[in-house]
């Protein structure tokens, strides 16, 4: 089976009311199970971008609040 069709499985057997992150959960575990890998690590690397990605913002307004005071 390829991963496209175990996505669709899973997919199709969640509930109509299941969330994007219950979706996502779903989908990370059967990489981490296709791959060998912890779901630990499959969940730190996301977590890891999260965090890069709101320090990049937060760094992005105080620049700008910063360019602002200097005007």
């Amino acid at each position: 089976m390829s991963n496209k069709e175990t996505v669709l499985k899973l997919i199709h057997s969640l509930p109509a009311e299941v969330s994007l992150s219950e979706i996502l959960q779903g989908i990370e575990n059967i990489a981490a199970s296709k791959e060998n890998q912890p779901q630990a690590q499959i969940t730190a690397l996301r977590t890891s971008a999260e965090a890069a990605s709101i320090l990049n913002q937060a760094l992005a307004e105080h620049q700008s609040r910063k360019n602002g005071s200097e005007n």
